[in-house]
């Protein structure tokens, strides 16, 4: 396998991991299952996240 592969393989197994997206999606999975709304689904970046989870967050 080349090393390029390799590196993009590594760059794209981090970003699908973001310990910062993964928490706001949690937060956002608690908010919907407390309302009683279907789950959504797991955004790829931080601020995709944070627009998720302000449409859950209770009035």
């Amino acid at each position: 396998m080349s090393r390029n592969l390799e590196t993009r393989i590594e760059r794209l197994e981090t970003l699908a991991h973001d310990p910062l997206t993964d928490f706001f999606y949690d937060l956002t999975v608690r908010f919907a299952a407390s309302q009683n709304m279907p789950a959504p689904q797991k955004q790829r970046s931080v601020g995709d996240a944070l627009k998720q989870l302000s449409s859950y967050l209770p009035n």
